[in-house]
């Protein structure tokens, strides 16, 4: 099974070895410098900024095997997501609060990849963690290059250069604490959209008797049916979207629209199910 690195586990890390408030602060101060940025106006590098990651094979998680394929969201894909995210202040305010909402909108940036950005923003923690966990171990180290980390002194990206083990293949290992890897991430544009949107929509549909509503006749009356998932699938988002991507699209047009249902979203996966 695959793994990924959360960052939403990250402030209720309890590992001795691991500085969870100092790598927690990271992702949440780049994340609010990245929105910021394109909120000023400075969109080249709000885009260098949240382009700049890249794929850190040391960690074997994720995906992929062997090289990184460097194939994540375009310029173009970001730039068009984010100008909505910015546009509504309650959006970027969720986003920047929330960092884990953004694979659900962004297209070609799932959970995958959004675990190595949050790798690479926190890579100079976890280089300081794995060296601990060598000393305790006697494991030996060695001073290599191996990514960038983000640096919120000046808000820019560093190269990182640390102590860390070799595997068999002489290539450098990063180690993550057990407590900060999942299985999947909670949220899913499927389910927001299938749980939370489209139950709104087929309520609109019915009050407003819309073509989708068809008829049952129940104790000989003749009873209006809500549209399926699958109705709605085809009417709302196959018919009117037809770029890649077009679930998360749907998706975050639905939540400018009504953003009282990112809000009920957020509340259904942050209680006490999702701990």
């Amino acid at each position: 099974m695959k793994k990924f690195v959360d960052p939403v586990k990250i402030t209720g890390l309890n590992e001795p070895l691991f500085d969870s408030k100092k790598a927690s602060f990271k992702v949440q101060e780049y994340f609010k410098k990245g929105f910021s940025l394109y909120a000023e106006g400075n969109r080249e590098l709000a885009i260098s900024l949240l382009s700049e990651p890249k794929e850190i094979n040391a960690t074997h998680l994720g995906l992929s095997k062997g090289a990184s394929k460097g194939n994540g969201p375009s310029e173009e894909i970001l730039d068009g997501v984010f100008q909505k995210i910015t546009s509504e202040e309650f959006l970027r305010n969720s986003f920047m609060a929330r960092p884990t909402l953004i694979p659900l909108f962004v297209p070609n940036f799932g959970a995958d990849r959004f675990s190595d950005l949050t790798v690479n923003i926190i890579s100079k923690e976890l280089a300081e963690f794995t060296e601990k966990v060598c000393n305790e171990l006697d494991i030996p180290v060695y001073l290599t290059g191996l990514c960038k980390y983000y640096d919120v002194s000046d808000g820019e990206w560093k190269q990182l250069i640390a102590k860390l083990p070799m595997g068999p293949d002489l290539k450098p290992i990063l180690l993550v604490p057990a407590g900060l890897v999942t299985d999947k991430y909670k949220f899913s544009v499927e389910k927001f959209v299938n749980s939370v949107i489209f139950a709104y929509l087929k309520d609109e549909h019915l009050n407003r008797r819309s073509s989708l509503i068809t008829y049952k006749e129940i104790d000989g009356v003749l009873t209006p049916v809500k549209p399926t998932n699958k109705m709605l699938k085809e009417h709302e988002i196959l018919m009117k979207y037809k770029e890649r991507g077009m679930f998360k699209a749907f998706a975050l047009d639905k939540s400018l629209e009504y953003p009282h249902l990112l809000e009920q979203y957020i509340s259904f996966i942050e209680d006490e199910k999702y701990q």
